[in-house]
């Protein structure tokens, strides 16, 4: 269960950063919102630290133009793209992952963002959290890593 902020608990909301429209950081606001469910091959994490990556601020902007699209792409309500955290819930069909596993998610394709207490990633889009890495420096890998990744192994990069 989550704590608002008069301390009391509720089953149905968490925390977490919202913005309802295009702009520097003065259009975010923290609010109570629904905990999400995972869906089919989803899971959900409660998170410990989200990473702030050059995507996240940038498609904030009143003027982003997607770099795939050409077009202006749609605003994600939660921003956070990289998140490190503990699997509280699985989705149907999500085997490789149990409830207490420490991971690292890139959130990418599931619309869910990570400035949140908790959130929904694609199962797939998770990997284990390394032991000597603690939450804060976790968080910070997802986007940079798969874009090392991208330019080093893939073809035509």
């Amino acid at each position: 269960m989550a704590a608002n902020a008069g301390g009391t608990a509720s089953a149905a909301t968490m925390r977490a950063i919202v913005q309802e429209r295009r702009g520097g950081p003065e259009v975010l606001e923290t609010r109570r919102e629904p905990i999400p469910e995972p869906a089919a091959g989803q899971v959900r994490i409660r998170v410990v630290a989200a990473g702030i990556n050059q995507f996240d601020w940038k498609s904030r902007q009143p003027d982003y133009v997607s770099p795939t699209s050409g077009r202006l792409g749609p605003l994600q309500r939660i921003p956070g793209s990289d998140v490190s955290g503990v699997i509280d819930a699985l989705g149907t069909g999500v085997t490789e992952w149990k409830v207490g596993d420490a991971v690292i998610a890139a959130l990418q394709r599931s619309g869910h963002g990570g400035y949140a207490e908790y959130t929904i990633a694609y199962a797939d889009d998770v990997v284990r959290k390394p032991a000597r890495l603690g939450f804060e420096e976790a968080a910070a890998l997802p986007t940079a890593a798969m874009t090392a990744w991208r330019y080093l192994v893939e073809p035509g990069h």
